[in-house]
């Protein structure tokens, strides 16, 4: 049997998970106590004697099926509270998943979208829909237009430290 390395309460192979682990652990262990234990059904079969009354007293039956019922209760709600909020943590990752899949939605749907010719106005003229024409690249900037640029700065500096 692997031990569980996530803290999930898991392990592999059947059998109990969880807190219902812990529980089965702690009344076997109250079981044995209450047979081979001092004071139990075979306590004295093993040379012990059984403890005086008081609070070590032995406990009788209804006590012991109780104190096994309260164990089990208190595993239960442990078991309950864990579980509600794992439904919380579940509900908000879930709303965040669907958050996401609606904006992929329709970042795809809007890079499919066509507008068909007959819904674009006509009033305006005959309604193309093709590919845009390429950009036209600026035209080379002029030496002596740089030059004429560059001596009116130099001018406008020059009138304005006087």
């Amino acid at each position: 049997m692997k031990e569980d390395t996530e803290n999930t309460g898991a392990y592999e192979g059947g059998g109990l998970k969880g807190p219902l682990y812990w529980l089965a652990g702690v009344t076997s262990a109250m079981a044995l106590k209450s047979v081979a234990g001092p004071g139990g059904l075979l306590g004295g079969l093993f040379g012990q004697n059984p403890p005086p009354g008081g609070p070590g007293a032995p406990v009788s039956r209804e006590v012991a099926d109780l104190m096994v019922e309260n164990a089990t209760l208190r595993a239960n709600a442990h078991a309950d509270k864990m579980n509600a909020d794992q439904m919380v943590v579940n509900a908000i990752q879930q709303g965040r998943i669907d958050c996401q899949q609606r904006q992929i939605d329709e970042l795809r749907s809007m890079t499919r979208l066509t507008i068909p010719n007959g819904n674009l106005n006509p009033g305006y003229g005959p309604a193309v829909v093709g590919p845009a024409p390429a950009p036209v690249p600026p035209a080379a900037p002029d030496a002596a237009a740089i030059a004429a640029a560059v001596a009116a700065a130099l001018a406008a500096q020059q009138k304005e430290a006087a």
